[in-house]
């Protein structure tokens, strides 16, 4: 029995909650995690399989959106930075595009240290404003995909 509730845990797919839930302040996305209030809500009674394409949609999403505002990432620069600073966003991914997403959203740090070279109609905006327009363009994303699916 012990070795079944090991063996359960396994594939259990963890929450992607990252404890700055903002559903509870009425987004319809989650600002921390990116899934939508129903996600939220209704995740322990989902089926295993779903949680995973859950989360790998919301990977996609934030990957295509980082796209939108970079022009380059010095892979090496990215991924020392993350390893000096202990972030725990390889366990994430391997994606450079969605390990620059997760350094652009919770980091106040230039994107320049992380080796993150924006596009230039980017270059000089406020970090608040380049998040919120990170989140915009991952809303948006979102929309189409719900839209599609």
């Amino acid at each position: 029995m012990e070795q079944e509730t090991i063996a359960m845990t396994e594939i259990t797919p963890k929450t992607p909650c990252i404890g700055r839930c903002s559903t509870t302040f009425g987004d319809e996305i989650c600002k921390g995690c990116g899934r939508t209030y129903v996600q939220v809500i209704q995740w322990n009674g989902l089926s295993n399989t779903f949680k995973i394409e859950i989360k790998e949609n919301i990977n996609e999403l934030r990957r295509k959106a980082a796209t939108k505002f970079i022009k380059s990432i010095n892979e090496s620069i990215l991924l020392d930075e993350i390893a000096v600073r202990e972030l725990s966003y390889t366990s994430v991914s391997s994606n450079l595009y969605l390990l620059a997403y997760r350094v652009l959203e919770t980091t106040n740090f230039s994107p320049e240290v992380f080796g993150i070279i924006l596009k230039d109609e980017y270059t000089g905006v406020q970090r608040i404003e380049l998040v919120r327009e990170l989140y915009k363009e991952y809303d948006s994303l979102l929309a189409d995909y719900d839209v599609q699916h």
